[in-house]
């Protein structure tokens, strides 16, 4: 529940479903240039199947939260409760 919940709190960081890849490709450069010669292949995959799991239960709650906003015709805040417009 709290990685669907992060991932549902994205939507009011006015992120889309494609950041998830491009972050996890920085994160594969990021750990090559610091493990070097230690990020061999089987650590790379292992950080790509966990990155592949944390995103998948994440972009779940994004997905999910998008919809709920657009169904309640509002906008999330950073706890991903919904504020319907005009209701400030």
């Amino acid at each position: 529940p709290m990685l669907t919940k992060l991932g549902g709190r994205h939507i009011s960081y006015s992120v889309s479903e494609g950041y998830w890849e491009v972050l996890g490709q920085a994160l594969d450069m990021t750990l090559q240039d610091i493990l070097g010669e230690a990020y061999t292949q089987e650590v790379r995959r292992s950080w790509q199947m966990v990155y592949s799991f944390l995103s998948a239960v994440m972009l779940d709650g994004f997905r999910k939260a998008k919809q709920r906003e657009e169904s309640e015709g509002g906008s999330l805040d950073e706890r991903g409760s919904v504020h319907t417009f005009g209701s400030d």
